[in-house]
This record gives structure tokens, sequence and C-alpha cells, in this order.
């Protein structure tokens, strides 16, 4: 399975909670709407970068998998994702480093489609 079969996978993985969780999966949208609305002097791309380091932290794949594409959709450069997840490695160690190489490679699979 390539990296954008694994992302839809993930999705539709969610969507069974929602299904199940309606209110839950509503109210969760709404504090992720709320957080990216009132991120004042921080941009999208900047909040995409906040969010993968903590998502590499924290060693969530479907977080990870969904981050990154939204990170390339907002802007967010190999470059800069690579020197945002030293943040991870300085804080996690060996897991900071081995998450954030999915991290990186999820970003090369999905520009390179």
């Amino acid at each position: 399975m390539n990296a954008k079969e694994k992302l839809a996978d993930y999705q539709r993985q969610f969507g069974v909670y929602a299904e199940a969780n309606p209110e839950v999966m509503g109210a969760f949208g709404a504090t992720v709407t709320a957080a990216m609305e009132n991120s004042g002097p921080l941009d999208a791309k900047t909040m995409e970068l906040l969010i993968l380091v903590a998502a590499v932290s924290r060693k969530c794949e479907p977080c990870i998998y969904s981050h990154v594409m939204n990170y390339i959709n907002v802007g967010g450069t190999k470059e800069e994702l690579a020197a945002g997840l030293n943040a991870a490695v300085l804080i996690c160690g060996g897991p900071g480093m081995a998450y954030s190489a999915l991290a990186l490679d999820l970003f090369d699979q999905y520009s390179a489609e």
C-alpha cells in the first residue's frame, strides 16, 4: 500500500469512528477549526509544522500521514520540515528520529505522485 492509499485507509477509519460517534467527531472537528482559525500570528504552514512535530513526538502514525499532506497543501517545504523535526528528535531521541524519517519519507512520496 502506498502512502496515499494508506492515508485514504486512515480517512476511511476516521469515517467509521464518525459514524459511531458523530457528536464527538463533530466537536473534534470544531476544535481543529478553532485552533487553526485562532492561531494569531502563526500562519497555516507554521501551525501544520507544529502539529507534525507534536504528532511525531506522540508517535501518532495516522496524524503524521494526515498532517504531512496538509503541510504540503499549505506550501510547506521538505527543508523546513526536516529542520522542524529536529525538535522531535531532541525531545524524543531515537523514536523521534524514526517517526521523523517516516514524515520525511511521506513528504517525498506525496510530492512524487
